[in-house]
This record gives structure tokens, C-alpha cells and sequence, in this order.
């Protein structure tokens, strides 16, 4: 070497200053516990606007049952935008209470899409096998089995994200 010292991993210094904005401090879950009274964590992330752009795309694609005025805004956005509907014209569009119905209007297979997008996009981690490793389609579909377990990841979710609080911590969503 040239005299030069190494130069900091900056990339990786700037995930970790990312990640201690986005990544909340572990939760000690309260609905589960192991066999010898083991406790499990989570941490829960703000949704980036890509996922948070998914999870009220699937609200809009699945909502079975809207109001009379949240019906002819959909029927005037479809017309608007034939060609697709994305999820930057929803985002733009529809405000937090319009996306709570739509959410709340959403066939139960619908809701479970969102619940399950929310809570895999929504919790950065978990420590259920002993070290802290990122969250999977397979855990959220385990953790999908437990309706409390379910209710409880989705309030921290929703805590985390407050414009998806409304209309999406009823537990019979799962």
C-alpha cells in the first residue's frame, strides 16, 4: 500500500445511519412465548414508498364494497387512467381515509394479501431462530396462523406507519 490508510466502508456507514432512521428498536412480542418461557422480537421499519405504493395498490385491486363517493372517485381515476392503473396514481389520488376503506372493503382473501404485504414489508427483523435475521414470505405465512400474533405484528406495523393505521389493526383481517 501506498501510505494510505483503508477508506471507510461509506456505503455501508450510510445503510446503518439509514437503518437507525427506518428500523425502530426491537419489540419483545407479547402474544407468543416458547416452551421454556423464551421471549421473541421483532423490528419493525417504516414501509419504503415503493412498498407502502404496494400495499394500497392490493387495497385498491381487492376493495369489494365502497362507498357511493369513494365508487365514482375509483370510476373517475379507472377512466382517467385506462392504460394502468399504478401505484403512483393511487398514491397521488386517494387520501389515508379513502385507502382505510379501501382497505376495509377488501374481500378477506384481499385483506389477508394486504395484512401479509404489510407485516413482510413492515417488520425489518426477528429473532425467532436465536440470532436476528430478515423477515421471509415463509415466516409472515407462520406468523399468519396466529390471529393474535397476526394483530399484534400489524398494530406495530401500523404504530410505525401511521397513514396504514386506519382501518387495518381489526384483527379478523388475517
Amino acid at each position: 500500500m501506498s501510505g494510505e490508510q483503508a477508506k471507510p466502508d461509506r456505503l455501508g456507514a450510510f445503510r446503518k445511519a439509514v437503518d437507525l432512521v427506518v428500523v425502530g428498536e426491537p419489540v419483545e412480542l407479547k402474544s407468543v412465548k416458547g416452551e421454556d418461557g423464551r421471549t421473541f422480537h421483532v423490528k419493525p421499519r417504516k414501509l419504503s414508498k415503493k412498498n407502502a405504493a404496494r400495499v394500497r395498490r392490493l387495497a385498491v385491486e381487492t376493495a369489494t364494497d365502497l362507498s357511493p363517493g369513494l365508487q365514482a372517485k375509483m370510476r373517475r381515476i379507472r377512466k382517467e387512467h385506462p392504460e394502468e392503473l399504478t401505484e403512483e396514481i393511487i398514491e397521488a389520488e386517494l387520501s389515508d381515509d379513502e385507502m382505510a376503506e379501501l382497505t376495509k372493503a377488501s374481500d378477506p382473501s384481499g385483506r389477508y394479501e394486504i395484512v401479509h404485504a404489510k407485516i413482510l414489508y413492515g417488520i425489518a427483523e426477528h429473532d425467532f431462530g436465536g440470532e436476528y435475521e430478515p423477515m421471509t414470505e415463509d415466516v409472515v405465512d407462520l406468523i399468519l396462523e396466529s390471529e393474535d400474533l397476526a394483530a399484534e405484528m400489524l398494530e406495530l406495523v401500523d404504530d410505525m406507519n401511521p397513514p396504514f393505521a386506519k382501518g387495518t389493526s381489526e384483527s379478523s383481517e388475517t
